[in-house]
């Protein structure tokens, strides 16, 4: 696989702070030779022609701000044919926006206080729930479920996002004992059921 400027400034930042010694360093520094040894594994896989790993490079680089244009584009590309992967990526990324550690610069790139870029985000998801990726459907329910708690808006709106919640909740449930889940619902189910559980004991409207 090439490598750009951006990505090899990125990788030897990488490497640098997998070198550290120094006790204060020692997490990041185990994060950095973890995060080194799955991007080798997903380089190779991607210059085999491996989709989902072509996909999942792009979808790191682009949420650091790596060749950001490039990788957005490409995410775009997959997101029209219906690819969930790239759809959830980029649902991700209009939501929290860009962070990279070794250059503070790229987080103007996405500016997640942008009305505009919360709706892309939204739309990104519905999007991909609806396809089918059970990943999306528990972020939209937990996202329904924070609007049900959102005081600012009306009695009827938090209903409708109640409902919205527990419905997507349940489509995600089915569509994991189908055995068609493609995240780690071991790791989701617990922070659904909490999320749907703290909205019905909050969700009071009079």
């Amino acid at each position: 696989m090439e490598h750009t400027n951006e990505w090899n400034f990125y990788l030897d930042s990488l490497r640098e702070l997998s070198k550290k010694t120094d006790p204060k360093y020692a997490v990041d520094a185990e994060d950095a030779r973890e995060a080194l040894d799955v991007l080798y594994d997903c380089e190779n896989a991607a210059d085999s022609g491996d989709e989902y790993a072509l996909c999942s490079l792009a979808a790191y680089k682009v949420q650091r701000g790596i060749d950001f244009a490039e990788n957005l584009a490409y995410l775009e590309e997959l997101a029209e044919k219906d690819n969930t992967r790239a759809l959830n990526a980029l649902g991700f990324l209009y939501a929290v926006g860009v962070f990279n550690q070794f250059d503070k610069s790229k987080t103007s790139l996405i500016h997640i206080s942008d009305d505009a870029n919360v709706a892309k985000s939204n739309e990104y998801f519905e999007k991909s729930a609806n396809l089918g990726s059970a990943k999306a459907m528990i972020q939209r329910a937990v996202k329904l479920s924070l609007d049900a708690t959102n005081d600012e808006i009306s009695c009827e709106e938090r209903e409708n996002a109640a409902r919205k919640a527990e419905e997507w909740a349940e489509k995600a449930k089915k569509t994991n004992e189908e055995g068609k889940c493609d995240c780690d619902w071991d790791y989701h189910l617990p922070i659904l059921e909490d999320r749907l559980s703290d909205m019905r004991d909050r969700l009071h409207c009079k």
